[in-house]
């Protein structure tokens, strides 16, 4: 049994290869048409914004992806998309109020990690929802390889915060010192 069971396993991980690009793409179009509904609006000229922490930055986006994985992928799907939505309004309310150079400088970095950070999060969600829902009707307990899958994702999705939270930080950093780091 568990030889069978860790042929799984290793078809699963090797379905988030393909796996990933639906979820990518849903993402750009959310982007694509956040960035659409932004254009229908008159932004105001853009003046200074807040200043978040690194910290600040990093549990916030940290225990977001923790609420999505644990609520399932039915929660975190729309969620996600949501917040694809919501960003690619805020981008374009970016570039119309500061110009393409500004919100590239604020967002070059930072918000490529967030968007593969949050696929990792979806594939998140479905691990354990599929391992929670096997493991309620069969009532086993998951095979710890695929414990350690999860948890491998877990990491990966959490590096991706942390450097895109970093990344983040720097960039507001550089605006408030006016671009130069010295």
């Amino acid at each position: 049994m568990a030889v069978l069971t860790y042929a799984r396993a290793q078809t699963r991980t090797r379905r988030f290869a393909s796996w990933w690009r639906r979820p990518a793409l849903l993402v750009v179009a959310a982007l694509a048409a956040g960035m659409a509904a932004s254009l229908l609006f008159v932004w105001p000229d853009g003046g200074a914004g807040a200043e978040p922490t690194f910290a600040d930055i990093f549990f916030h986006n940290a225990f977001l992806g923790l609420v999505l994985v644990v609520a399932s992928p039915y929660v975190a799907w729309p969620a996600v998309l949501f917040n694809s939505f919501f960003l690619g309004f805020v981008l374009q309310a970016s570039v119309t109020t500061h110009g393409w150079e500004e919100t590239a400088r604020l967002t070059a970095v930072h918000v490529p990690l967030e968007v593969l950070a949050w696929v990792v999060t979806l594939w998140c969600s479905v691990l354990l929802a599929d391992l929670a829902g096997r493991a309620w009707r069969t009532r086993e307990r998951p095979a710890r390889h695929e414990v350690v899958q999860l948890v491998r994702a877990g990491v990966v999705a959490t590096v991706f915060y942390l450097v895109a939270a970093g990344a983040e930080w720097f960039e507001l950093w550089l605006v408030v010192q006016g671009g130069n780091p010295a």
